[in-house]
């Protein structure tokens, strides 16, 4: 691979990717470029199929397929959202709907609604710590809750705006 080549190639690390378990983040790891038809090879592995994957994804498909966070599961939490994504509309409906009586403290009449976010990202192995089994976080360095945020920031940014 040239010099010029990894300035091209996007950084491996975890993607979502569907699985045999519906769409799951998996370590990725970027392989090859391929300039023609601007596709990479990328490689996984898939831990309940027991296999290695490659696969030749658009160039377009990346940006999707690395911050689309918004298809994870939440965890039981007071907004009743299925996904991160749902979650994120309650939350934007519920300030457009109040308005100047939006509390940004208790969108869903609790102070720890960030936490169900957290919890969520923790479950599904985006960010390292530890829950429960009610869900209940344990462990959560800052690091992980910045790595959080970033995340959640890109997202959206990226699949909100576009």
């Amino acid at each position: 691979m040239g010099s010029g080549m990894s300035k091209i190639l996007p950084e491996s690390g975890r993607w979502l990717l569907p699985s045999m378990a519906g769409l799951d983040y998996i370590d990725v790891r970027v392989l090859n470029y391929r300039e023609k038809d601007n596709h990479f090879l990328i490689a996984y592995y898939d831990k309940i199929a027991n296999e290695n994957h490659y696969r030749w994804v658009d160039k377009k498909e990346v940006k999707k397929l690395k911050y689309n966070i918004f298809k994870i599961p939440m965890i039981e939490n007071y907004a009743d959202a299925n996904t991160i994504g749902e979650y994120f509309s309650e939350l934007l409906l519920s300030l457009w709907d109040q308005g100047e009586g939006f509390s940004g403290k208790r969108p869903f009449g609790n102070s720890d609604w960030k936490y169900e976010v957290y919890a969520s990202l923790i479950k599904a192995s985006v960010v390292k710590g530890k829950i429960d089994e009610y869900d209940c976080i344990l462990e959560f360095d800052d690091k992980q809750r910045s790595k959080a945020d970033k995340l959640i920031f890109d997202a959206i940014s990226k699949n909100m705006v576009g």
